[in-house]
């Protein structure tokens, strides 16, 4: 470079700049011009000779029969309408503006608030729709443009039935054609019936309104999503319309109006009304009110909503300081560790184009003003990275600018922590009131980096290098997961997170470590204290294998085999000694179970309560078949859980894995507690209920088969106040099964997803449940009343029982009575002995 310069140099130098920033304008700008310019929202009363300045007009009086501009050319240039076609005759060779074609056809001039009928058929839809209004009437904008493709249009199904409708933004009234409401009518599957409507629609400045057949409701869907609108049918074919209001619930448009400058709110430019008329835009329409005025005549009163400007401006005057840049996170800085071994790379610099360096030096700008980047002055650059542009698609004029840091990461060395999941994040934001919303593209810039590892993020540019003091990690996947919550959680939270205390987590390792423990050569196996902490995180929270697999960095198919492994043990090994061990087998304990249930139920002779419950499961393989058959009536595939519980809520007796579509009574019949009973084995005598000797006795719902030794309540359709009173008296003492059930899938929210695995799986995860159930409640291992979940989420909804029935083909289990009348008397016994302490006030 030379050292001086004169000034006819300095002169030619900063005429190249010129030219050369007025050809980058010129290369990066749109030509939009083709010859054929568009005229909108304006009368022309002079079709054949509109008034136009083209590029291509001439001072001579002569015109172009093809083109209507200037004749002869300048320059003798071709004339721009020799390749072109007319978009009112569809011909080629000239431009509209000059075609001699009379009759039906419109001009390209048209006013753009009329309706037009033929163009509606042509183009399928070219008009739009207004919604009702506080005079009366509806109102129809058109909208005609020079283009077809212009037109937004989207396919949906009116009640089954693909058709291909305009979006209109600017409407609140779906239309359709008699043509096209006769076609719907013909191929719609459901009668659709016309009703009639005193809803006006007018064109836009017309005051004769549109003649209307009527008014339909029916469902439309999209891909996204379905609604319930409501279509006028006109007399005449205005083409089929989407309004404004169907199409955002449709999720076809979407309108994010509701934004605020933050430059006006840093000038303190904010008034009421301003802020008032924004939010205004995004909550038409809020809540409408229909009412009919004198004419008969419908009106629809649209309300909107505003917020409390007032306050949101005081506060934004009040703590202007914090609403000002991005901000970070006090009191930390993040330290890269580096490894030594790997020698500094300073990568070569990236040339920038032209037209992007004035969006990088405005960057550049921002960032340092937000204290987001520092410059470099008078320091060593050991690693450089290069710098990555990248124009945003909606956007271009703005940019997104990135690092090249793929040199850098092969030096940071890799950092161990576990990384928390959403069900966590939620628990420990269980009691927070305020919560702070954070633009995701800033979050990552809350953490500073310290002076050591600003060097290693330094960017090369055009202006200047700029190391980013802000950065934030993303933790790798941590083996080492359970050695942090195992020394580092609270009691609470470690029994919030495993859904049972400390000790009964030692209680459950002593038990089963034998059968966990694992001796492998290739690779350290995984200890019986991390394999039974990744098996309860699975029963207790539900979570799915993926996210447990990123949690503590062991594979899918890893976490899965010791999730089943674990259930396994855990059903083998303490099933006896937990579930097994309250069975009453002798005349001691089955008086013991009776004394209980008398005095906390209030139910006599009775030792223990049996129903069933669904353990929802994705739809099993094998066919049409087989999803009936795991259909139950509730309207989603389950395996049945069956068990008999005592009055503390302890399950004394369970059976797991018919299907869901299998009766409650079908599925006892078939079990070896019903043989045994059934050939009287197990039952001694207890005594007498007046007359009549009762054995110890099981009380069910009516799903459930009578005998002498299980009791269900009356179900006929006139029952006397003895009998009324008598399953008041048998439900209260049923509610123990439905308390264990809930205290169950509470605790252990496995049970209340629909698994991803297998139904044999789900059985064996359901008994394991059951035997951490009963030995939580053995310790005194008792969860805090408030749950943090108890809604069924698979058995939450409407469901109509007769048609599933119908697509199901459910059978009709038939009554199963005992061949004696001995059940029915021990039934009456009781009903008298309920009733007469009911009268007196005494036990017999």
């Amino acid at each position: 470079m030379e050292k001086t310069f004169t000034l006819s140099q300095i002169l030619d130098y900063g005429r190249a700049l010129a030219r050369t920033d007025q050809q980058t304008k010129e290369i990066i700008k749109k030509d939009i011009s083709d010859g054929n310019e568009e005229y909108t929202n304006q009368l022309q009363q002079d079709h054949r000779r509109p008034r136009t300045t083209s590029k291509y007009s001439s001072s001579s009086s002569k015109r172009c029969f093809k083109c209507g501009l200037g004749f002869p050319h300048k320059d003798n240039q071709k004339c721009p309408a020799v390749d072109k076609e007319c978009y009112k005759c569809h011909k080629g060779g000239h431009f509209a503006r000059v075609c001699k074609t009379t009759g039906g056809a419109t001009s390209s001039f048209q006013r753009v608030n009329k309706v037009d009928e033929r163009h509606s058929s042509t183009h399928k839809s070219t008009s739009n729709s207004s919604s009702d209004s506080d005079s009366g009437s509806e109102h129809m904008f058109t909208v005609q443009q020079a283009q077809q493709s212009k037109h937004p249009y989207s396919t949906v199904r009116v009640n089954g039935v693909p058709m291909k409708m305009m979006v209109d933004s600017g409407a609140s009234v779906n239309v359709l054609g008699p043509e096209d409401f006769e076609h719907l009518s013909k191929q719609s599957k459901e009668p659709i019936s016309l009703k009639k409507t005193n809803t006006k629609i007018r064109a836009f400045g017309e005051n004769n309104p549109i003649p209307l057949l009527g008014k339909v409701e029916t469902l439309v869907e999209s891909k996204h999503c379905m609604t319930v609108a409501t279509i006028y049918i006109t007399a005449s074919q205005y083409g089929k319309l989407l309004s404004n209001t169907t199409a955002q619930q449709l999720r076809l448009i979407k309108f994010d109006l509701n934004s605020v400058s933050q430059q006006a709110v840093q000038e303190g430019d904010l008034d009421r009304k301003a802020l008032r008329q924004t939010t205004t835009q995004v909550q038409i329409p809020t809540t409408t009110s229909n009412s009919t005025s004198s004419n008969g005549e419908k009106r629809t009163k649209v309300c909107t909503s505003t917020p409390d400007t007032g306050r949101v401006s005081t506060l934004l005057e009040e703590y202007a300081d914090v609403f000002e840049g991005v901000g970070h996170l006090k009191g930390f800085e993040q330290k890269l560790h580096i490894d030594d071994s790997v020698p500094p790379v300073a990568q070569t610099y990236r040339r920038i184009p032209f037209n992007l360096r004035p969006q990088l030096k405005k960057w550049i700008q921002e960032s340092q003003d937000n204290d987001l980047i520092e410059p470099v002055v008078n320091k060593s650059t050991e690693w450089v990275s290069g710098v990555v542009i990248v124009p945003k698609p909606k956007n271009p004029d703005e940019i997104r600018v990135c690092g090249d840091y793929r040199r850098v990461n092969e030096a940071i060395k890799r950092e161990h922590h576990p990384m928390p999941t959403i069900e966590e994040l939620t628990d420990n934001m269980s009691n927070a009131a305020h919560f702070s919303r954070l633009d995701l593209r800033s979050g990552y810039h809350q953490i500073v980096l310290n002076e050591e590892s600003r060097a290693l993020l330094l960017l090369s540019g055009r202006n200047a290098a700029a190391p980013t003091i802000r950065s934030c990690r993303r933790f790798e996947r941590n083996p080492g997961w359970w050695y942090i919550v195992s020394q580092t959680y609270s009691d609470a939270r470690f029994k919030k997170t495993f859904r049972v205390s400390r000790n009964t987590f030692s209680f459950i390792l002593e038990r089963i470590r034998h059968v966990l423990e694992r001796k492998t050569v290739v690779e350290e196996p995984v200890e019986p204290a991390f394999r039974l902490a990744i098996c309860l995180y699975r029963l207790g929270r539900g979570t799915y294998y993926h996210t447990i697999s990123e949690l503590c960095g062991l594979g899918l198919s890893t976490v899965a085999k010791i999730t089943r492994e674990v259930s396994e043990a855990i059903v083998e090994v303490l099933w006896d000694e937990s579930v097994n061990k309250y069975m009453p087998n002798s005349e001691d304990t089955f008086r013991n179970k009776i004394l209980d249930m008398e005095e906390m139920w209030q139910f006599p002779c009775c030792w223990a309560a049996i129903d069933g419950c669904h353990i929802p499961l994705k739809c099993p393989p094998g066919g049409m078949e087989a999803c009936k058959e795991y259909h139950n009536f509730k309207n989603f595939y389950s395996i049945v859980l069956m068990a008999l519980v005592d009055s503390h809520y302890r399950f004394i007796w369970g059976s797991c894995g018919y299907p869901g579509n299998s009766h409650d009574s079908i599925i006892f019949q078939s079990t070896e507690l019903w043989s045994n009973i059934k050939d009287g084995d197990g039952l001694p005598s207890m005594g007498k209920v007046g007359m009549q000797t009762v054995p110890p006795l099981i009380v069910g719902d009516s799903a459930f088969p009578l005998a002498p030794w299980l009791m269900k309540p009356y179900t006929n359709a006139a029952l006397s106040p003895k009998q009324r009173y008598f399953n008041y008296r048998l439900s209260r003492a049923r509610m123990v099964t439905e308390g264990a059930y809930g205290q169950l899938k509470g605790r252990w929210r496995v049970l209340l997803r629909k698994c991803e695995s297998t139904s044999t799986n789900v059985r064996t995860f359901a008994l394991a449940c059951m035997v951490l159930h009963n030995i939580c409640l053995t310790l005194g291992d008792t969860m805090p009343k408030k749950l943090d979940l108890t809604v069924d989420l698979a058995t939450n909804g409407k469901r109509d029982r007769e048609r599933i029935r119908e697509v199901l083909q459910m059978r009709n289990c038939t009554k199963v009575r005992d061949s004696s009348s001995d059940a029915e008397k021990i039934r009456a016994a009781l009903t008298e002995k309920l009733w007469l302490e009911k009268e007196t006030g005494q036990i017999y």
